[in-house]
Parts: structure tokens; sequence; C-alpha cells
């Protein structure tokens, strides 16, 4: 009777071995998709964010531009000549 007992403490064993082995790859496999997942996300919104501050810039410098077109073209008043036009 011993050895059936010992028989199926190793059943047991390899049973609970194998099930532990599929559940880990398993769940390696979830945890590395959700990290490359979250990498992928948090690049998204820093990218975002870049094209968010450089459209903000770029409007910033056309009303820059815009100004300084619109400015008095008297040389005696600013000290300098204006910029010619480009045609």
């Amino acid at each position: 009777m011993v050895e059936l007992v010992a028989a199926s403490r190793l059943g047991d064993f390899v049973a609970g071995l194998t099930v532990g082995a599929m559940a880990g790859l398993f769940l390696a496999r979830v945890f590395w998709a959700w990290a490359a997942w979250r990498e992928w996300r948090d690049a998204s919104a820093e990218s975002d964010r870049r094209e968010a501050h450089l459209s903000d810039e770029v409007l910033e410098r056309m009303e820059e531009d815009l100004a300084r077109q619109n400015a008095p073209t008297d040389p005696e008043r600013t000290g300098t000549w204006p910029r010619p036009r480009p045609s």
C-alpha cells in the first residue's frame, strides 16, 4: 500500500508542476503584452504632447511674423529699413 501512496504523490507532483508551468507561461505572456501596451501608450501620449507643443510654437512664430509684417515701415521711426517682401 505504501508504494501506491508514493506513486500518487509523484503523480500529484508532476500534475502540479505541469499545471504551474502552463499557468506561468500564460501569465508571462499576459504580463509582457501588458508591459508592451503600457510602453506604447506612454510613448503615444508623449508624442501627442510634443506635437501639441510644436504646433503651439509654430503658431506663436506665425503671430510674431504677422506682427512684424504689420509694423510701421518708416525707417526714421524704426531705425532700420524694412525687409523687402517676397513677390
